[in-house]
């Protein structure tokens, strides 16, 4: 164990030691006398203050824990907890199909990150089932436990369209359907041209 060599000041024998508190000592600061003014107590002062600093800090763990998307994490917990009780698609109901292949409608509404029904997308299954030139409007619903139930309104054709030697179902406003073959041409009117 070594010891310290004690610290020597450089003081007069027989002299008194200078005080650092020598100095006059003024009244009350512009501060404090701002906070006896008001008229509150200095206790319920300290536990506003307290209270402020714990908000402000609960305010930072909360903007910090949203920044790295700690809540979203929470969330997709819960929901991917709650189709594991029993609350995920299972099963697929599609009304008003005739012309179009189930197989696609059903691969559009399975391609979700979760099958568990609070993180099935409905908007997003809706918005790539209209894409499909075949449907003219699709609505998607959930009906719980497990049923993810679609009900698709199909284009009509109504006219065959010939442009640059290819044949295209048409329905009433133009949209084009589905090529043809010539030699299965449906009963419908022929329509020849570009603006046609």
């Amino acid at each position: 164990m070594s010891r310290k060599p004690a610290q020597r000041t450089a003081t007069r024998r027989g002299a008194k030691p200078v005080r650092k508190d020598a100095r006059k000592r003024k009244g009350p600061g512009l501060l404090d006398q701002a906070l006896a003014a008001l008229p509150v107590s200095q206790a319920t002062l300290t536990r506003i203050t307290t209270w402020g600093i714990v908000g402000l800090a609960g305010l930072g763990v909360l903007g910090v824990a949203s920044w790295f998307g700690v809540p979203g994490m929470i969330g997709t917990a819960v929901s991917e907890t709650v189709g594991e009780a029993g609350f995920r698609v299972d099963e697929i109901q599609i009304d008003g199909l005739k012309r179009m292949d189930k197989m696609t409608v059903y691969q559009q509404a399975l391609d979700q990150d979760s099958r568990a029904m609070p993180l099935v997308d409905l908007a997003l299954v809706r918005e790539r089932l209209l894409k499909y030139p075949w449907i003219e409007d699709a609505r998607v619903s959930r009906r719980l436990p497990n049923t993810l139930r679609i009900f698709i309104v199909e284009r009509e054709p109504a006219a065959i369209w010939q442009n640059h030697g290819q044949l295209m179902l048409i329905d009433a406003k133009g949209v084009a359907l589905e090529p043809v073959k010539r030699e299965a041409m449906p009963d419908l009117p022929l329509l020849i041209g570009e603006g046609a």
